[in-house]
């Protein structure tokens, strides 16, 4: 460390998010400094560190921004490894902006270079990626195929966290396809195992996909409890972004049981968290003009 410089001492989440949010542009700065500079290695592992931050609040522009720099940084020095993780948190972000044809693009290139590095953790994350992007555009045969494979791949190397979210990942592509006992059983897993080595922001993940998986299944009440659980651990976490989206899926979960004022209550919270330039925004507006009109 060099003299003088005194680390920050993050007491919990809530800490740790106001020093993102107070040093948002020092941090991007410091990723252009990194490419400028030639630390192709600094470049793309300052970016990945600020990926849960900066997606947590919907800054996802400033994340595409910080990672294309990282991803030009990874060409000009041949760095198959700098242009793998780049590939692969590019395409996480540009689905999240609702870009699915450029964030599959994306974690192809990210499988691709993963698989010649023989690294399995990297292709793993690529599947999820994958999966996600298949699910999202209504592919959920392949999508199921994605997330089975990553999920192997995690058991395969031992990684519990890694294994837990790949069962998360398969119970929602498994809700795409129908088959809800499925989408149950891997959820409920998921959820053990989550709690078990002490995943918050999993576990968050994965009540919110319990309640998607009963709200299929019109078991209204159940889906409601399960969202409330997600929607207690992301505001621990300060996790606006997917409190946006349990939400807007809450919201929907109170209309289809015929309860209009809790839906619309839920949809406002979700579409004043949301900025306005990003996609889910535009569909929440829809729901709510749409009940207007009924």
């Amino acid at each position: 460390m060099v003299a003088g410089v005194v680390p920050e001492d993050a007491v919990d989440d809530a800490a740790a998010a106001a020093w993102f949010a107070g040093e948002h542009s020092v941090l991007l700065g410091c990723v252009a400094l990194a490419t400028q500079s030639g630390h192709v290695t600094h470049a793309w592992q300052l970016a990945w560190t600020l990926m849960t931050a900066f997606s947590r609040r919907g800054r996802c522009d400033d994340l595409s921004i910080a990672l294309r720099l990282a991803l030009d940084a990874g060409y000009r020095a041949n760095d198959l490894t700098a242009q793998a993780y780049a590939h692969r948190f590019l395409g996480r972000v540009r689905g999240l902006l609702g870009l699915h044809d450029e964030a599959y693009d994306h974690l192809q290139h990210a499988l691709d270079l993963f698989e010649r590095l023989g690294d399995l953790a990297g292709q793993a994350a690529a599947y999820i990626g994958l999966a996600r992007e298949h699910e999202l555009s209504g592919r959920p045969g392949p999508a199921v195929e994605h997330a089975t494979q990553a999920l192997k791949l995690q058991r395969e190397m031992g990684n519990r966290i890694g294994e837990a979210n790949g069962l998360n990942n398969l119970a929602w592509c498994y809700v795409g396809l129908g088959d809800y006992a499925q989408a149950l059983d891997c959820s409920r897993q998921a959820l053990a195992l989550q709690q078990a080595i002490g995943s918050r922001p999993g576990e968050a993940g994965t009540w919110d996909t319990l309640g998607y998986v009963h709200h299929h299944l019109d078991q209204y009440a159940e889906a409601a409890s399960c969202y409330d659980r997600a929607l207690q651990l992301q505001r621990q976490l300060d996790d606006r972004y997917e409190q946006a989206g349990t939400l807007g899926r809450l919201g929907d979960t109170y209309a289809a049981a015929g309860n209009t004022p809790s839906a619309h209550g839920n949809w406002y919270q979700a579409l004043a968290i949301l900025e306005l330039h990003h996609p889910d925004a535009q569909q929440l507006h829809a729901r709510l003009n749409s009940r207007r009109r009924s």
